[in-house]
């Protein structure tokens, strides 16, 4: 629910917290964390709410709701007068009376009264606080990570009936919210007291990646290790195939592996001393054998790398030697390069950028790295890969890993840098220029799928959006598929995330996004004066992945990025070890996750649809299915039968009482 500040800092402010002054509502120490008085009606809402609903009724307003915030300004005290002017309040005047309510309160308040006469109205709000993702960027990486493998770690346990470990998916879970939120730190991010409670915020994402690894680490740790076999387990509910990845420890014992037909697959020793291999077509929500065998696999490849290209066999790609960046991003097949090198960007180049419009600092022009070195690393029968380093500004240096697996349309870049801490203005965004005439951009979103600008709400923000998995750019013949596993934000057709400030600076803001084939992946920045960090160091890392195609649907975009996300698992045992048979006939629909009920009574079935019209699904298993409808609270609601019909875009959860 989203309120509008009619006044600065809100009503509460012009009414009651200017009177002490920010500087004492806003400073929180060990003397007083609240405000009280002797008198709580003195500068309560009278004669604000009398003004505001007369303005109502004269209007011939339909409701006799009317929802205000209270506060005295934002990151203030407590004010403990509420609770008390509020009840002699209701016995002073019999109209309006007044509640103390929440956001669901005052919804559903609106609901039963005027639910019929209440306008409509479809799209994403993209909100304009998720700036603050750059604030931190190492953690949010850890957090977008730990949420991917605590889902994983909780459908592992369903396919191979692994004891649940509620109260340590709760915590790992609690974590991951109180990260979300979005303030990440102190009022006054100079005072001692704002390193504590950043701390604080820290540990959420710290402790969430640590909880989610070890949900998902103990879950393996229940299947009886194998001697030199290995299990590859998909948890996702598609087919599909991709590279596994040995530790030296697990691949002591030999760098050959055969299937479970017996068949030799292609192997090979990475530098690190990995032994990676690519597996065949592991069955949805299932899992096939491999083992391990003694000597050198000698199998021959047909990857291509010279100096500054690599070729798999599907791309050719070519780095510019002068700027580090991709240049060429070749379809062998058609020959057609989905770099576009005509605006100076081209594909993963570094954007440092200055400053910020908040008032009373300037932005600068975008600067790049330089110093250009060019050197491969992986060249095998599998794996192709180059390590471009070079100098940066905000920057002790910056690493960019550009990777290609055999046969494979698509790339993966892990982008590097050693951030020096300051606490300049300062912003970093990653460039992609893709050649796609007329492309037109869908973004997935939580549980939704958004044109940008054609399918926002108006007022929501434009220059900047946060993506969840995947941002597809294509015009039915040639497009690609990107997705960004740790940082969130983009930018379209130019850099456009650098303005804090709101109404002062309006005309700054975006009114429209423009038709682009380019997006901006806002790494980080420093923005914020106040409630975050003021500088962040050391290294961090971002990893991309870029497929191309010839016109993907939804479903094929969202397969792509959901698997970067949760990759296929590997672990070693002797038999195959999953359990449970649960399968949905719809391509368009996926399960999005499976997990126990907290009554372990039942299994829970987390549905959604990448299609933008109804979908009928069937769900089969081994046994006949006992079905209902459930929702977040995981109650039994409606008996169904195995079929189940999915509203466009839609997310539905279902709870299974015999599996």
């Amino acid at each position: 629910m989203f309120f509008l500040q009619g006044v600065s800092y809100g009503y509460g402010f012009q009414a009651k917290g200017r009177k002490y002054g920010l500087g004492k509502i806003q400073a929180f120490t060990t003397a007083y964390d609240r405000l009280s008085t002797d008198n709580p009606m003195q500068d309560f809402i009278d004669p604000y709410i009398f003004n505001e609903t007369a303005k109502l009724e004269a209007a011939g307003s339909p409701y006799d709701i009317f929802a205000m915030t209270w506060s005295m300004a934002d990151n203030c005290l407590i004010d403990a007068d509420l609770p008390e002017a509020v009840r002699e309040w209701n016995e002073k005047y019999a109209y309006p009376k007044l509640i103390i309510s929440g956001t669901k309160e005052i919804m559903a308040a609106y609901e039963a009264r005027y639910a019929a006469i209440i306008p409509e109205v479809k799209g994403d709000f993209t909100e304009f606080w998720t700036n603050g993702l750059g604030s931190d960027a190492r953690r949010i990486g850890m957090s977008r990570r730990a949420k991917e493998e605590l889902v994983q770690g909780e459908t592992l346990g369903i396919l191979i009936n692994a004891p649940v470990e509620h109260n340590a998916v709760d915590a790992a879970w609690e974590n991951i919210l109180l990260g979300a939120e979005h303030t990440w730190g102190f009022q006054d991010p100079r005072a001692p007291m704002a390193k504590k409670v950043e701390a604080v915020k820290a540990g959420y994402f710290e402790q969430a990646g640590t909880q989610s690894a070890a949900i998902l680490k103990n879950t393996l740790g229940t299947l009886p290790s194998g001697n030199n076999t290995f299990a590859v387990i998909n948890t996702l509910s598609w087919t599909r195939s991709g590279l596994i990845t040995l530790t030296p420890e697990q691949s002591a014992k030999g760098s050959r592996i055969v299937d479970e037909l017996n068949k030799e697959v292609v192997t090979q020793r990475m530098e690190n001393g990995d032994l990676v291999f690519l597996s065949g077509e592991i069955p949805a929500l299932g899992a096939k054998m491999y083992t391990l065998l003694p000597g050198n696999n000698n199998q021959v490849g047909t990857m291509a790398v010279a100096g500054n290209r690599l070729n798999n066999g599907a791309i050719e790609l070519t780095v510019n030697r002068e700027t580090g960046n991709i240049t060429g991003l070749t379809d062998l097949r058609s020959n057609w390069n989905y770099a576009d090198n005509t605006k100076g960007i081209s594909i993963n180049s570094y954007n440092y950028v200055e400053g910020v419009y908040n008032g009373k600092d300037t932005v600068g022009k975008p600067g790049h790295d330089s110093n250009i070195n060019i050197a491969i690393k992986e060249n095998g029968p599998l794996v192709a890969s180059m390590v471009i380093i070079s100098t940066g500004k905000g920057t002790k240096g910056i690493r960019k890993e550009i990777r290609l697996i055999k046969d494979r349309a698509y790339v993966e870049i892990t982008n590097t840098i050693d951030k020096i801490p300051t606490m300049e203005k300062e912003g970093i965004h990653w460039g992609f220029a893709f050649n796609i005439p007329n492309g037109e951009i869908k973004m997935d979103i939580p549980m939704g799928v958004i044109r940008p600008e054609k399918d926002q709400l108006a007022g929501a923000n434009k220059n900047w959006l946060p993506f969840q998995r995947w941002v597809d750019i294509s015009n039915g013949r040639v497009g690609v598929t990107f997705t960004s596993i740790e940082s969130p934000l983009i930018e379209i057709g130019a850099i456009s995330g650098n303005i804090l400030d709101g109404a002062r600076l309006a005309r700054r803001w975006l009114k429209r996004i423009p038709a682009s084939q380019t997006v901006y992946s806002w790494q980080l920045n420093n923005h914020w004066d106040t409630n975050f960090p003021l500088q962040q160091g050391g290294m961090i890392s971002t990893t991309y992945g870029i497929a191309i195609h010839d016109g993907h649907t939804v479903a094929d975009a969202n397969r792509f990025g959901v698997e970067q996300h949760r990759p296929l698992l590997v672990v070693k045992t002797d038999v195959n070890p999953v359990k449970m048979k649960l399968a949905v006939d719809n391509p368009k629909v996926m399960i999005a996750a499976l997990k126990r009920s907290a009554d372990n009574k039942a299994l829970i079935v987390h549905l959604r649809s990448l299609s933008d019209t109804n979908e009928e699904i069937k769900l089969t298993s081994d046994t006949s299915l006992d079905i209902f409808s459930s929702d977040a609270s995981e109650k039994q609601l409606n008996k169904i039968r195995n079929e189940v019909v999915m509203a466009p875009y839609g997310f539905t959860i279902l709870r299974i009482n015999n599996l």
